[in-house]
């Protein structure tokens, strides 16, 4: 896997310093960064975030307070013993079971 790959030459030499390396991939957040990046009036900007939500299995954007949570824990004691990973932290987009792709796969006649 390209996460593990990276991740792997990333933590080997910190991990013999006693070093943890840890990183976190987000899923899409309730941002300003939408509307900047799309420039996208409010009542599209909403519906585009709607339908994003439609391909994740938690059925909804993600807040950055819940990314914050997750870099906190990794970074408190309680993750001593973690090293190396990279944690989506993404209701479930990583699993790929959204909508979207039951959509395709079923329009494709392979379920």
């Amino acid at each position: 896997m390209k996460v593990r790959f990276r991740l792997g030459g990333m933590t080997g030499w910190p991990a013999l310093r006693n070093i943890r390396v840890k990183t976190i991939s987000p899923g899409p957040l309730a941002a300003p960064i939408w509307s900047k990046t799309t420039r996208t009036p409010g009542n599209e900007l909403a519906a585009m975030q709607d339908q994003v939500a439609t391909t994740i299995p938690s059925k909804r954007i993600g807040r950055s307070e819940e990314v914050a949570a997750a870099a906190l824990f990794l970074a408190s004691d309680k993750a001593s013993f973690t090293t190396g990973m990279d944690p989506p932290v993404d209701g479930g987009g990583i699993l790929g079971l959204g909508y979207a792709r039951e959509s395709v796969i079923l329009s494709e006649g392979k379920a």
